[in-house]
């Protein structure tokens, strides 16, 4: 029971709960959770084409290590900071774990990919102990630039998409898009900036994944 009226009084105080009516921060708001819902959609295509090729080639483990503690936080900011929309995107983590089991059964576990769950683990006691969670959560999000920049990396290397799906990526691009203007009408830098990172990033990313062959 109490369990229950935690949840309804968490959607009564949200920041999009408190303005909901005909205005920017609402028309934002359901933008971002369709997009989140959008960003679900996308990882299930990743699932897919790992498990049709029968192969997680090129597939940064650390990366997608990184979106599922990175999501996980996204739920607990959302909780802290009474922000609906970010914690329903925080979901996708849930999603994000299935690639990894799909990835992990078609590709050797190294001890990078251990350490970076170790690592990126991190992130949760830092976002619950720190006081400042916008900074905690900009710290958090900071360390997407290692996950996003090795698959950048490791995609001009080697020239091939191998078994990374552009659609998600294309996914990613426009639901962090989507966030960055979430931040800005909500006035939340901590969003802003994150989001605008993993933009900066994402879109060679996405042009690369559409330059080269499947392979």
């Amino acid at each position: 029971m109490e369990t229950i009226q935690a949840i309804v009084q968490f959607f009564t105080n949200s920041v999009e709960a408190k303005n909901l009516g005909f205005n920017l921060t609402t028309a934002s708001a359901l933008l971002s959770i369709s997009l989140s819902s959008y960003q679900m959609w996308g990882i299930t295509q990743q699932i897919k084409t790992i498990k049709r090729k029968k192969s997680a080639e090129l597939i940064i483990i650390p990366f997608f290590v990184f979106s599922f503690f990175y999501l996980l936080i996204a739920i607990l900011y959302g909780l802290y900071t009474s922000k609906l929309s970010i914690a329903f995107n925080g979901l996708s983590a849930f999603f994000i774990l299935g690639v990894l089991v799909a990835a992990w059964r078609y590709k050797k576990i190294s001890a990078i990919d251990y350490l970076s769950i170790l690592a990126f683990s991190l992130m949760i006691p830092l976002i619950i102990i720190m006081p400042d969670k916008k900074l905690a959560y900009m710290g958090c999000a900071s360390v997407v630039l290692i996950g996003i920049l090795w698959q950048l990396i490791v995609l001009i290397i080697h020239k091939k998409r191998g078994s990374l799906e552009p659609k998600l990526i294309d996914v990613y691009v426009v639901t962090n898009a989507s966030w960055l203007i979430y931040g800005i009408l909500t006035r939340d830098w901590a969003f802003q900036a994150s989001s605008a990172i993993g933009l900066s990033l994402l879109l060679p990313l996405s042009i690369l994944l559409r330059k080269y062959k499947d392979s």
